[in-house]
């Protein structure tokens, strides 16, 4: 017979004691005046957010956690960048507890969502350009700006090359949309870190769960999208031939359609211009990665607002 592993469970007065712990921490938040210093909101807001999570988003208290503890646990993780293990300790308990505690308020504000995450209808000139006479008329169609940001995330050693792009480790692309009042309409994340932005907003359009702009409306972003009639992209005044070189070193692509890069690194140089671009430059800049230059060179050209998977061209070394 297998020797069972003893299991010491606490006493009555471990059990009081971190009773008596956790009472005094959440005391402390809410009456110690620091409640916007440690969960970054005030008191008012973080009540004011129990309560709604509590009547709309379905969050209960367990036997031995109440609802205020949920969600001062849940805030003190991502307004501070916490660890598991180190929440589980500020609060006496267990791993496993903190981790079910997270991702029940978690549920509880994704079930919220559609109340507070709306996209703009385009009925009303945004009061930030209507008000404005540097903006109004001229950006008076205008609803909101996009943009992207990596996240940085940990993947199995086998999947590590697809998200690891210009950041040099593992991300994900996450692109968000916003009003001019600094409010989040939309937000896209899962991509792989080495996903171009073209083909993320391509995919914001298409979705069941899509990006909406209303018709002869539009949103600004960078120049790392394409400009349509729904994206504004700046005008490259005094600069209409500066590029940017995506260097692919040490792997390979596969094949179509899931083209993807594998087993390899991605660089990025901005700001070169077309005019002054040759093969020596393109030398210069491997050399300047300490790459060693290959014999042969492949190269892809990306027509805006379309996909390079049909773009891959072979550069000799002339």
């Amino acid at each position: 017979m297998a020797n069972k592993k003893r299991v010491r469970l606490p006493t009555r007065k471990v059990i009081l004691e971190r009773q008596a712990v956790r009472e005094e921490l959440l005391h402390n938040l809410l009456e110690g005046g620091q409640c916007r210093d440690l969960i970054r909101m005030s008191e008012n807001a973080f009540r004011r957010l129990c309560e709604i999570l509590q009547t709309v988003g379905g969050l209960q208290r367990t036997q031995h956690m109440s609802v205020e503890e949920h969600v001062a646990r849940f805030l003190h993780i991502v307004s501070n960048d916490l660890r598991t293990w180190f929440t589980s300790w500020m609060y006496r308990c267990s791993r496993s507890t903190t981790s079910r505690c997270f991702h029940r308020v978690l549920r509880s504000i994704i079930a919220i969502e559609g109340l507070y995450i709306q996209q703009p209808t385009g009925d009303v000139v945004p009061r930030e350009i209507q008000e404005s006479r540097r903006f109004y008329p001229f950006f008076k169609d205008c609803i909101g700006a996009i943009d992207g940001t990596h996240v940085r995330v940990h993947v199995p050693n086998r999947d590590a090359p697809r998200y690891r792009g210009r950041k040099g480790y593992p991300t994900i692309n996450v692109l968000a949309a916003c009003t001019f009042d600094l409010k989040f309409t939309y937000v896209l994340t899962g991509w792989e870190g080495t996903a171009s932005d073209s083909r993320i907003i391509k995919n914001a359009f298409a979705r069941n769960d899509k990006l909406l702009i209303p018709s002869g409306k539009y949103c600004l972003v960078d120049g790392g999208l394409p400009h349509t009639n729904k994206l504004m992209a700046p005008y490259r005044d005094g600069h209409p031939t500066l590029f940017t070189i995506k260097l692919y070193h040490g792997g390979e692509f596969t094949k179509y359609p899931d083209v993807r890069y594998i087993d390899g690194t991605v660089k990025y140089v901005d700001m070169v211009d077309i005019d002054e671009f040759s093969v020596h430059e393109l030398d210069a800049i491997i050399k300047g990665f300490r790459y060693g230059v290959p014999p042969v060179i492949y190269y892809h050209f990306l027509i805006p607002g379309g996909d390079f998977h049909f773009g891959l061209r072979p550069l000799g070394n002339d």
